[in-house]
């Protein structure tokens, strides 16, 4: 299926999702807020609000992957959505063909990306998201590729392979995100709410 697609947000509907992978591996705090969203989604039609960054990306990664391809020689092949369990699944932006690895991109703003060619230091979110992806594909090692096209060095490529401890974590909080997800789809009060939402939206 296609990213973005109506198929695509179904499939994704209640579930834990790899771009807030660093809630869910902090296994706090954050991943009762963000199953406290899910749970909100479905009871309403959740819109993604976009800004400047999403659209630029939106915009340009098709380029980047194109100018990876050439760069690396690597083939990639575009997926829709992984599903992890019932609860949990990822999106990845595209797995390289005949080999166990991934691909993350960004089309990251002028001052990230310079950062990025001088000091080489990826952001910690984007981390937990490619090591969840990596969880759920099975993978073991996934490529980050930032893109910026008013570079010289308009590619910046980074490996990243499996690291178990944060796997652990990621695997507990998923654990934790999907009992908080079933006990407050058990609960009489949310059953009801989604049960009228749903019917009143067929109605409407």
């Amino acid at each position: 299926m296609l990213q973005g697609s109506d198929e695509w947000h179904a499939m994704r509907y209640g579930k834990l999702t790899g771009s807030h992978a660093t809630a869910i591996g902090n296994n706090g705090k954050g991943l009762k807020t963000y199953v406290d969203d899910i749970i909100k989604d479905l009871h309403t039609d959740s819109v993604f609000i976009t800004n400047k960054d999403t659209e630029r990306g939106h915009e340009l990664e098709p380029i980047a992957r194109i100018k990876y391809e050439f760069e690396t020689g690597n083939t990639v092949e575009e997926i829709g959505f992984i599903e992890y369990t019932k609860y949990c699944g990822v999106s990845p932006d595209g797995l390289i063909k005949g080999a166990k690895k991934g691909l993350e991109i960004k089309a990251r703003n002028h001052k990230k990306h310079m950062a990025l060619l001088r000091f080489g230091k990826v952001e910690s979110s984007t981390i937990w998201q490619m090591q969840m992806c990596m969880l759920v594909s099975g993978y073991d090692t996934w490529d980050f590729v930032s893109y910026n096209k008013d570079f010289k060095q308009s590619i910046y490529l980074k490996t990243f392979k499996r690291d178990e401890v944060k796997i652990e974590k990621l695997k507990a909080g998923i654990e934790a995100g999907t009992i908080m997800i079933k006990e407050a789809l058990s609960d009489p009060i949310v059953q009801a709410e989604i049960e009228w939402y749903n019917l009143n939206k067929e109605n409407a």
